[in-house]
């Protein structure tokens, strides 16, 4: 897989056909080491800082890292949020608020750290994602304020008719890494959520005309950091038509109607879809919190979120880092021309699924993802007595009106991690089990229990060659049948119900057991 400057891994491809007027090729923004150069914070620079704040209120703790400090308003109580796209406050048109935006906030205090999605339709109205609440996740253990480093990322993108045909639904994921400072490799997405009506009504009525529970699939100028009234946000950048600057695209009324010839009011010189990560810690209570590593990519989500590009080429000689040719902004940071590739992922191994995240490899046989749960817990896979003799954890339809009843399942994406050290045999399985308990179909890949890790890893499993339509008690999941009580494999599973018409299962000793409130951690695709 590819990675950034840092060492950080792309999570998803960079998108191949819109740059920063709309016509030019993937693109990205990387922080520089040193976030202080620029003269000028409030007027053409990249990364902007609340009104609360001047460019003294910065602080470079280190250029060699590109460590720097900033002071947010901190309350107990407080979150950090990632948010965007959004603009400037309640301004708008004749169908939504520019305020309009999505976040993902985490607590800074609590042990676990606990999140929630969170959705403005207009500035300031916060409300929290009726589908999930507050949640935390087993990736996610240490409290934040006192701790080390941590990696915090959101991804936000459309999804085609996800709603229905001709309506998009919108998808944002938070991913995070609780130690980057001893692997910042190790980036796992805690949950992702589905902005459409089957998953709640979410928000009020969108002031400036917008729909009730409005669903905000267009763009926006900012992408913000903020815990409280503090914040800083990064702004994507445009050239001047003489060509002798770059300025942050700015004013009033900029969501909708300047460009719907792109649809979804969509700004011809604005990323929809976008991946926006940091690595911060905070040492107290002190209000300050230190950051670096800051970055923003324009993405292509119509691949699998492993499906990423080559390592971008080192730019020519005065370039910037980390990317194509680079042009400095402002002294701060490096636009850089990603000449990616959309292709099979370089991640993926060789067999005959895909976009796994270290699993099946190839191009993906799925087309349409039908059933989707990210992991907040885990369950061991074991045939011991310590693990209750469980050998399968499995999803069944048991309604007509499933979303799994009627499907030709095709791909099966499954978070898979070791305990201890687990032989190569047995390998680990997916299958098609029958309300009897009888295998319908057996994917042909397998995954041998050796190459896990320790952390979850996204694993493909091919289905193409099925031609069995799943109905009403039909089981789809993964199995393993080794005995060790210390030596085993873990799949995750949520740990709330969201979902009608199917349950959780799992077959322990000789017969399937079945619990309420939970859903299996799989992605189906037909």
């Amino acid at each position: 897989m590819p990675f950034d400057k840092w060492g950080i891994p792309f999570l998803y491809p960079t998108k191949k056909t819109a740059g920063v007027t709309g016509t030019g090729t993937g693109f990205f923004w990387e922080q520089s080491n040193n976030v202080h150069d620029d003269d000028d914070y409030e007027g053409d620079a990249m990364l902007r800082i609340g009104k609360e704040h001047d460019s003294s209120d910065f602080k470079v703790i280190s250029t060699t890292t590109g460590e720097w400090q900033f002071p947010f308003n901190f309350d107990s109580g407080d979150g950090l949020s990632l948010s965007g796209p959004t603009g400037h406050h309640t301004g708008g048109e004749t169908h939504g608020c520019q305020g309009f935006t999505y976040m993902i906030n985490v607590s800074l205090e609590d042990t676990p750290p606990k999140f929630r999605f969170r959705k403005e339709t207009y500035h300031v109205q916060y409300n929290n994602d009726p589908q999930y609440g507050l949640w935390t996740h087993t990736s996610a253990p240490d409290k934040i304020v006192g701790g080390g480093w941590f990696g915090y990322c959101w991804v936000i993108y459309n999804k085609k008719d996800g709603v229905s045909a001709g309506k998009d639904s919108r998808i944002m994921e938070v991913w995070w890494n609780n130690d980057p400072a001893a692997d910042i490799k190790n980036w796992v997405m805690l949950k992702r959520k589905e902005d459409k009506p089957s998953n709640g009504n979410w928000g009020v009525s969108a002031t400036c005309d917008g729909d009730a529970y409005q669903i905000g699939t267009w763009s926006n100028i900012q992408f913000r950091f903020k815990i409280d009234a503090s914040d800083f946000s990064l702004h994507p950048l445009k050239p001047e038509p003489d060509g002798t600057k770059i300025n942050s695209i700015g004013g009033e009324n900029m969501s909708f109607s300047d460009s719907e010839n792109r649809g979804y009011g969509y700004r011809a010189d604005m990323p929809r879809d976008v991946e926006m990560k940091c690595l911060f810690k905070m040492d107290d209570t002190s209000g300050n919190c230190r950051f670096k590593n800051v970055s923003i990519r324009e993405i292509d989500p119509s691949l699998s979120f492993d499906d990423t590009p080559p390592t971008p080429e080192e730019p020519p000689t005065g370039g910037g880092s980390g990317g194509g040719a680079g042009t400095t902004l402002q002294g701060s940071f490096k636009l850089q021309w990603d000449l990616n590739q959309l292709r099979t992922s370089p991640c993926a191994g060789t067999g005959t699924g895909g976009g796994g995240g270290g699993g099946g490899g190839g191009t993906p046989t799925g087309n349409a993802i039908f059933y989707d749960i990210a992991l907040d817990s885990e369950k061991e896979l074991s045939d011991s007595s310590t693990w209750q003799n469980r050998k399968i954890v499995a999803q069944q339809c048991i309604l007509s009106s499933s979303n799994m009843n009627g499907k030709l399942l095709r791909q099966v994406d499954i978070p898979l991690k070791k305990a201890g050290s687990p032989g190569a045999t047995p390998t680990i399985r997916s299958r098609i089990w029958n309300s009897g308990g009888a295998v319908i179909y057996t994917s042909p890949t397998e995954i041998n229990p050796t190459t896990l890790t320790t952390s979850y890893q996204t694993f493909t499993f091919d289905f193409s060659g099925n031609t069995h339509t799943l109905v009403v008690g039909d089981r789809v999941g993964v199995q393993y049948t080794g005995t060790s009580s210390s030596d085993y494999v873990l799949c995750g599973y949520q740990g709330t119900s969201t979902l009608s018409g199917s349950q959780y299962t799992a077959f322990e000793g000789s017969s399937w057991d079945v619990k309420t409130g939970r859903e299996v951690a799989l992605t189906m695709w037909e």
